[in-house]
């Protein structure tokens, strides 16, 4: 047993962490760019169903059932194999050094993401008596001031327990990188059971905690922001399940 434990904690310091290291740097950063992608899209199409014109409301809703109707494993490949003329524009035309299967896996769960935030905060703004838009436009403001002064700045507090869910989903969304040869968290871990079969188990379930660690910790954060930031009697049901 105790030769057991040594040579799982050797294996762990000498071959799986560091390797494990260089895949979570890859996750953080897409996870973090399509969060940001998504969270732009989120603002932009949820105000826009909330609070354009009949067209503008009709786009946005296209988007938005479009990118939530196709599995996000099909957008990767779309985005990695059928735009493969736009990287080559980038890296050729441009001279910009693009890695196309990264900046393919940030658009692709980016975009999906926006589709998930928008709902979310479209429920924030429903979510907001219309009292407060009428006392704004009394007030003499114009509906884009009342959007921005009043409306949105109450949405996002209210919407942070849903958006901070939907960043937990991206970040494990992030494993389906590994279909275009990304080295990420789950494609790290694939590669590491193929060099080390007597390991499989100790490597999938290292994997697994550090997916853990860093979504839980994601979570205690928007806890303490929720408490902090929490306004009374609101609450958004936007979310989309975790499981």
């Amino acid at each position: 047993m105790a030769d057991a434990f040594t040579d799982f904690f050797t294996f762990l310091a000498g071959s799986a962490l560091p390797r494990f290291m260089q895949g979570l740097g890859t996750t953080l950063l897409i996870a973090g760019c399509s969060i940001a992608i998504g969270f732009a899209l989120g603002i932009l199409t949820g105000t826009g169903r909330a609070f354009g014109n009949a067209v503008v409301s009709k786009i946005c809703a296209v988007y938005i059932e479009v990118v939530r109707g196709i599995p996000l494993i099909v957008q990767i490949l779309i985005w990695r194999y059928a735009f493969s003329g736009f990287y080559d524009f980038l890296q050729n035309t441009l001279g910009l050094p693009v890695n196309a299967a990264l900046l393919a896996a940030i658009l692709a769960i980016g975009i999906n993401s926006g589709g998930y935030q928008a709902e979310i905060i479209r429920a924030g703004v429903n979510a907001i008596p219309s009292g407060q838009t009428e006392a704004g436009l009394s007030l003499g403001m114009n509906r884009g001031q009342v959007i921005k002064a009043i409306l949105l700045p109450q949405t996002l507090r209210m919407s942070i327990p849903p958006l901070i869910n939907e960043f937990v989903i991206v970040i494990k969304d992030t494993s389906l990188a590994l279909a275009i040869g990304i080295t990420e968290l789950a494609s790290i871990a694939q590669s590491l059971t193929s060099q080390y079969p007597g390991q499989i188990f100790e490597i999938y379930m290292i994997n697994a905690a550090v997916y853990l660690i860093i979504c839980f910790g994601i979570s205690s954060l928007s806890k303490v922001a929720e408490k902090r930031l929490a306004i009374a009697g609101f609450g958004v049901k936007g979310r989309r399940s975790l499981l």
